[in-house]
């Protein structure tokens, strides 16, 4: 689980490369909530760029035994529409003797009384996964993602909270409010490109140094990163800059490419900031269409460059 941009580096790990060696890779999305997205993108990414047949969603974990069929069946909707497409339920105990009761519960076997109307919810959920495991994700846009930016300015490791809650415990936040900050701006981010309907991945930074190039689709040119397609790039708040992702966009923008940047302003090119960096970050900003300073004019700015596939708009006309 990646619910906050420093917990990954408590286990010395950034997800997002590790999910490409994953026949089917998967997350844990944690609670009673359909707010957290930025876990299923981060594996939604791989599932599209490396072209994985699944994306495992293990769900329902710590929402307790009050967990109703309607609760379940809004956050599975969630997930499936954030890409996955074979759910795991949490969790189906062997025995509840001791503690096992009240392993971030709730329990879904044959210990509840509602067992034998389990399949009201499973069977109309499983249909919908096998539908959307058939085809291929369309993403329209690229968001270079902050991970490394954790790393030029972390503390160290980030310890679970010690609240007895769940949230508590693993939406704890760092004890670095730059770090926190760069969090929240990469979560509105998000949240704001999916109320405006777009279909988005993230790119790391490694996986744009091996697997990305500059391609042209019919009349359109692209950021072509694995399998998948993307005919924008987005740079949001970040520290730290790849040399290799700056060639990479320049390039992209050199041949018609859109890349623009939300508060997009590095101190450092590869987590330095010599005077050859300096002025690598320099000479790039020319090629960055828009550096914007809302996230409004950045989605107003988006959709006059590149509109949105599919588009839902109110009986008054309005989208």
């Amino acid at each position: 689980y990646d619910h906050c941009l420093p917990l990954p580096f408590s286990w010395a790990v950034n997800s997002l490369p590790s999910y490409r060696h994953f026949d089917w890779p998967g997350i844990d999305h944690l609670g009673r909530q359909a707010g957290e997205a930025v876990t299923a993108i981060g594996c939604r990414s791989a599932v599209h760029q490396f072209a994985k047949p699944r994306m495992m969603s293990e769900l329902y974990g710590a929402s307790g035994q009050h967990l109703s069929f309607a609760d379940r069946k809004w956050i599975a909707h969630q997930q499936i529409v954030l890409g996955a497409n074979h759910l795991s339920p949490h969790l189906m105990a062997t025995t509840l003797l001791g503690a096992r009761k009240r392993d971030y519960p709730p329990t879904i076997s044959s210990h509840q009384p509602w067992w034998e109307l389990n399949h009201v919810v499973e069977d109309p959920l499983s249909r919908l996964c096998e539908l959307m495991s058939e085809g291929q994700g369309q993403p329209e846009l690229l968001i270079v993602h902050p991970q490394e930016s954790v790393y030029v300015s972390s503390r160290g490791p980030v310890e679970l909270g010690q609240s007895p809650t769940w949230v508590g415990r693993f939406f704890h936040a760092s004890d670095d409010p730059k770090l926190n900050k760069l969090d929240d701006t990469l979560k509105r981010l998000c949240r704001r490109l999916l109320d405006a309907g777009y279909v988005f991945d993230f790119g790391d930074e490694s996986i744009l140094t091996e697997c990305a190039r500059v391609a042209s689709d019919q009349d359109l040119v692209v950021l072509r990163v694995g399998e998948a397609e993307y005919r924008a790039v987005v740079l949001p708040p970040l520290f730290t800059v790849r040399c290799s992702t700056i060639e990479l966009l320049k390039n992209f923008a050199d041949r018609g490419g859109i890349v623009i940047g939300w508060q997009f302003a590095p101190d450092f090119v590869d987590g330095r900031n010599d005077e050859s960096a300096l002025e690598t970050l320099s000479e790039f900003s020319a090629c960055v269409t828009d550096s914007l300073s809302s996230l409004e004019e950045l989605a107003t700015s988006l959709f006059k460059l590149v509109p949105p596939e599919l588009r839902i708009r109110e009986k008054s006309g309005d989208a």
